[in-house]
């Protein structure tokens, strides 16, 4: 705790010396002390330093002290000690006064005094004090040291702080959630309120890093706050109970309990980043076809890899970028993992169990789905999940101009088979970026239906396509958009108008008019198996067009 005014005035070698004015200012804190007698004194003088002078260059105009005292009160000088009757017999009245205004300690030494017995005895004083400062440091840094070593938690830590400063301790992430908690506050935790109030406070707070707030919660209660960082990013907060008429606190013991917390939230981010690491390297060994049967179950237990299921790999990739634009290597390594995480948290939101990792350029998901039989209807399924995938990530780019496409492997159950559905994905997206198309879903299944598509001549296929969509495409409006689009999710979903309506949010009656006007306007029936297969395939060609023009 910082020494004040107070208390040099009561030392003993003080003793004889006598406060002339300044009296409301030994509340100063003091921290060094020194001796000056140059003219121009006021402009090395440092904050919180006590100045021992004879005054020798004002001993023909005592007054000229009242500008030296403004300038000293200006620099947050801690006082001003004079030896008296050396050059000056008195301090004028006028001195006193506005040292008194300014509360500005001014102290008059006995002309027996020597300025260095003064200064040896003050710096004595103050150095013990510094002293015993750092050893309870070194005590705190030692005590908390060893709970990190041992494994404690957060928890531990706010209860040995509690030892240490006998306030309730509470310790939140960054989110403003309780992370650790001592025993004197566990029962306010129960009042919602309280944590609410807290929490809006923290929010609405401007805090600063490694300084102490308090922050008001009423009947006298308030709340002291010591933001925790590691390498300047905010990971959380060390809150301590008081009340608001304890007066000041010392920083030291919150300190050092928040340089262990950043201490510990380093610890779990490199056991994170350790876990991650394996992740990553089981993910690349068993897409590259490295493991047995037996270590794919072994290893993979770990993160719940049933022994009997089946699996889907989805390839994610970003699409090639416009001409110009080359981000740099930090830029496309920060956005690749930055779009496994969303990728990552969208098979969370639904609930699917997946395991999601970087490959090279790529973002590998491996779907875990039940060992059961795998139809179509599931495929589209999946299709369409993937294609609201897409749609978020499009959002999340902003207005930069990537996009991205995904690759899915036919289904399989046997898990040494991954390597090879890994292939197919990665064989579908190729197959995709041939056609020069951009965000797209391919199956493998469907990208070798495009590819028989693509064998066709030009100008046959053309043909095929205008004939067995009409005036669908070649007359261009907003219904006839419509109505392909429509008719595009009626097929692919086995003629359901239910599954149409709800995927289009239209009403069923929408959906059962938008295929009667179809089949009136190409002379189908939606009945007829070939008329089906054939408006499935000049589809497949539509889509692809439209790929191609983005």
């Amino acid at each position: 705790m910082a020494r004040t005014m107070q208390f040099i005035v009561k030392l003993p070698v003080m003793g004889s010396s006598r406060l002339m004015g300044g009296a409301g200012g030994l509340g100063r804190s003091i921290d060094s002390v020194n001796i000056m007698d140059s003219p121009d004194i006021a402009n090395w003088v440092r904050p919180n330093q006590l100045l021992l002078t004879t005054a020798y260059h004002y001993k023909d105009n005592p007054e000229d002290m009242v500008s030296l005292v403004q300038r000293l009160h200006q620099s947050n000088c801690a006082g001003l000690a004079i030896k008296m009757k050396r050059y000056i017999l008195a301090i004028p009245d006028i001195v006193v006064q506005e040292a008194d205004r300014l509360r500005f300690p001014l102290i008059g030494l006995p002309p027996t005094m020597l300025l260095g017995d003064v200064l040896n005895e003050i710096l004595e004083h103050l150095l013990n004090e510094k002293q015993v400062e750092l050893q309870k440091s070194f005590d705190l840094h030692r005590k908390f040291t060893q709970l990190f070593l041992q494994g404690a938690d957060l928890s531990d830590i706010a209860q040995t702080l509690v030892a240490i400063i006998k306030k309730p301790i509470l310790i939140l992430n960054e989110h403003g959630d309780p992370a650790g908690i001592s025993d004197a506050i566990r029962k306010r935790l129960g009042d919602p309120e309280f944590m609410l109030s807290i929490k809006k406070m923290l929010y609405a707070a401007d805090l600063s890093v490694d300084k102490l707030s308090t922050l008001a919660l009423g009947n006298d209660e308030v709340i002291r706050i010591y933001p925790v960082s590691v390498a300047g990013v905010l990971k959380g907060y060390l809150c301590m109970l008081d009340k608001e008429s304890s007066g000041d606190v010392s920083l030291m013991p919150l300190e050092q309990a928040a340089h262990i917390i950043a201490y510990e939230h380093m610890r779990q981010e490199a056991l994170v980043l350790g876990e991650r690491r394996l992740r990553q390297q089981f993910v690349a060994d068993m897409l590259d076809n490295k493991l047995s049967k037996e270590e794919i179950w072994l290893r993979g237990k770990k993160y719940e890899m049933p022994q009997e299921g089946g699996y889907l790999v989805c390839v994610c990739k970003s699409d090639p970028l416009p001409e110009g634009r080359l981000p740099s290597k930090l830029e496309q390594s920060s956005e690749r993992e930055k779009r496994r995480g969303e990728i990552e948290k969208y098979w969370e939101a639904k609930a699917i169990q997946a395991i999601t990792e970087l490959k090279g350029d790529d973002v590998v998901s491996l779907l875990m789905l039940p060992a059961q039989p795998f139809s179509a209807v599931q495929e589209k399924e999946w299709v369409a999940l993937l294609a609201e995938l897409q749609a978020q990530l499009a959002k999340g780019t902003g207005a930069r101009s990537e996009s991205c496409s995904f690759g899915v492997s036919n289904y399989t159950g046997q898990s040494d088979k991954i390597a090879a559905a890994y292939r197919e994905a990665e064989q579908a997206l190729a197959s995709g970026y041939a056609m020069r198309s951009r965000r797209f879903i391919l199956t493998y299944r469907t990208q070798q239906v495009q590819e028989l598509i693509q064998s066709v001549p030009g100008t046959k296929l053309n043909d095929f396509y205008l004939s067995s969509l009409g005036e669908l495409v070649t007359v261009k409006s907003g219904e006839h958009e419509d109505l392909l689009r429509t008719m595009d999710i009626y097929l692919n979903y086995n003629c359901s108008v239910a599954d149409t309506a709800k995927l289009l949010y239209i009403h069923r009656n929408t959906v059962l008019n938008r295929i009667s006007r179809c089949e009136a306007l190409l002379n189908v029936s939606m009945k007829d198996v070939h008329d089906t297969l054939k408006l499935r395939i000049a589809l497949l060609i539509h889509q692809s067009r439209i790929s191609e023009k983005e």
